[in-house]
C-alpha cells in the first residue's frame, strides 16, 4: 500500500453519487494506460469516500448498489479507469515531453 501523504484522489460520479479513493499516482496512471498492476500496492486505504479530503466515507449500501460489491479490489479499477484521477506535477511533465 501507498503512504497517505504519497496518495492522490481518485475521483468518480454515478446518478448523482460522488465516489473517491486515494491511490498511487504512478500505479494509477499505469492502469489508465491499461497495464496490469497490483491493486493491494495501488491503493492506500480500503475506503471508499465520499469525500476524501473530508475523510467521509461513502455508504456500504450505496457502494454496493454501484458497483455490485464492496471488495476495493474490484471497484479501485472502475474508478480509476472510467473516474478522473488527479495527476502530479511531475507527471504532467512527463505527459508534455512524450508529446514534444
Amino acid at each position: 500500500m501507498v503512504k497517505l501523504e504519497e496518495a492522490i484522489v481518485a475521483k468518480y460520479t454515478k446518478e448523482g453519487n460522488h465516489f473517491e479513493i486515494l491511490v498511487d499516482p504512478d500505479l494509477a496512471l499505469k492502469l489508465k494506460k491499461g497495464q496490469v498492476v497490483s491493486i493491494d500496492d495501488l491503493v492506500a486505504t480500503d475506503t471508499v469516500y465520499e469525500n476524501a479530503k473530508k475523510g467521509e466515507a461513502q455508504s456500504e449500501s450505496l457502494v454496493k448498489k454501484t458497483f455490485g460489491t464492496n471488495d476495493i479490489r474490484e471497484i479501485a479499477p472502475i474508478i480509476i479507469r472510467e473516474g478522473e484521477v488527479q495527476l502530479t506535477t511531475e507527471q504532467r511533465r512527463q505527459l508534455r515531453e512524450e508529446k514534444r
